[in-house]
């Protein structure tokens, strides 16, 4: 009886023992993923990257996931790897892509860091994480506050890379528009817009937005409107509802950068 006994204890610590050390060769390996993957964001990303679908570790192919919050990055499924595609801004900006992948039934998780670096060098452009100055024009944008000037507009999209908080969507707007005050300045984002014009340069994704929209009970948004592009900073605008257009800034189109106020 204990001898039968002693053998069963053996068994069993041989058992957890082969189950510690098969763990710790998968943590083994899944320490190795990581590390080669976050070896990527190593480096500040300033263009976009190429990042691989799958990563080779002790002769097994791993599939990696990405995922980010980040309103400058998109992830872009693609056959030869996902596109990272960085959006243009004009300060270095600190945020995460979180890496995952399985091995042997469980799933490996890393928050890696990442620096977005600046891409545009124009010394008219002063810009912070909070205020934003343009010498050209003596236009200055603070983050967080209500903007429905054209240039104060065109400068907040440059600067922080998004509208201004009194921009709502086009249901949104629809909805609520009769709350419209000249303090909340309640403004419509109004959502893509095509180019079908074609007198704005073919290779951007554009969005359009209100300006000076002053309420008036009806939800008519006037003939004002700034179009810009997040991932070149293109910003244009119209007061003629598309029929023409000057151009506010340029960091994508054109062969040099350019600031063209009329």
């Amino acid at each position: 009886m204990v001898k039968k006994l002693l053998m069963t204890l053996c068994l069993l610590v041989v058992s957890l023992y082969s189950l510690v050390a098969c763990q710790n060769v998968a943590s083994n390996v899944a320490i190795d993923v990581l590390n080669e993957v976050k070896s990527i964001f190593e480096s500040e990303i300033t263009t976009d990257i190429v990042l691989p679908k799958t990563i080779t570790c002790d002769d097994l192919s791993f599939a990696i996931n990405y995922e980010t919050d980040s309103d400058l990055l998109r992830i872009v499924d693609e056959t030869d790897g996902y596109l990272l595609r960085v959006d243009k801004t004009p300060r270095d900006v600190s945020t995460t892509i979180t890496v995952s992948f399985v091995y042997d039934g469980q799933t490996y998780e890393e928050v890696c860091d990442v620096l977005i670096s600046g891409q545009i060098d124009d010394s008219t452009l002063i810009v912070t994480d909070t205020t934003a100055t343009d010498l050209n024009t003596d236009t200055t944008v603070s983050k967080g506050s209500y903007y429905n000037d054209y240039l104060e507009v065109a400068l907040y999209i440059v600067a922080f890379n998004e509208l201004p908080d009194n921009y709502y969507d086009r249901e949104y707007f629809y909805e609520h528009y009769n709350d419209y005050t000249p303090e909340n300045m309640m403004s419509c984002a109004g959502g893509r817009f095509y180019n079908r014009e074609g007198l704005l340069p073919s290779n951007d994704t554009y969005y359009e937005c209100d300006i000076l929209y002053q309420g008036g009970g009806t939800g008519r948004r006037g003939s004002k409107r700034v179009v810009y592009s997040l991932e070149t900073l293109c910003v244009y605008y119209t007061d003629d509802h598309y029929n023409s257009f000057i151009t506010i800034y340029d960091y994508g189109n054109s062969s040099e950068y350019a600031n063209l106020y009329l």
